[in-house]
């Protein structure tokens, strides 16, 4: 198998979205990903993105904005991203980097 062509296709991206998406990029070389979405409250679903272990053999950091917790589920390779403070409309962000 040639792993650069499965890298290549091969993509953080997030599958679900708990608002209005804003900004979704992923950069294969840095391996940094950045979603940035208009949350909605009344959705009640986590955000979820999919990460292909492919590009973090040594794990990954993962930041959010204040007032979003994460988890991590390594069997389905999926981080669920849910609200639990925020009472309001507004706009987050996460960010997904490397571990060196």
């Amino acid at each position: 198998m040639n792993w650069n062509i499965v890298r290549a296709f091969s993509r953080v991206y997030a599958r679900a979205i708990s608002g209005i998406p804003i900004h979704m990029n992923f950069d294969p070389q840095r391996r940094q990903f950045r979603l940035e979405w208009r949350l909605s409250v009344t959705i009640r679903q986590p955000t979820e993105v999919f990460i292909p272990q492919i590009h973090y053999p040594l794990g990954f950091q993962v930041f959010v904005s204040e007032g979003l917790k994460w988890t991590f589920d390594s069997d389905l390779s999926v981080l669920y991203v849910s609200n639990e403070a925020l009472h309001h409309t507004t706009f987050v962000y996460l960010v997904i980097l490397p571990k060196h």
